[in-house]
């Protein structure tokens, strides 16, 4: 992973499931047959998903981010 990010120069986050367990946000397919659009994963300060979504909404992301950065 470390190669690819430097390859592609990406400075965000990655993160890597060990138990599969990405397969439960497919809806229903197979581990190896993940969909070719991004994830958008907003993930609050409580460590809890806020928002999960294969559209890309600007809107409802920035409601979001906005909602959760509002968060004591």
């Amino acid at each position: 992973m470390t190669q690819f990010r430097e390859q592609s120069g990406i400075t965000f986050p990655i993160a890597r499931t060990t138990n599969r367990s990405y397969s439960s946000f497919t809806q229903g397919s197979s581990f190896g047959s993940i969909s070719p659009f991004p994830l958008d994963v907003i993930i609050d300060k409580n460590g809890d998903i806020a928002y999960l979504s294969r559209e890309y909404e600007p809107a409802e992301l920035q409601r979001i981010i906005e909602s959760a950065l509002a968060q004591p």
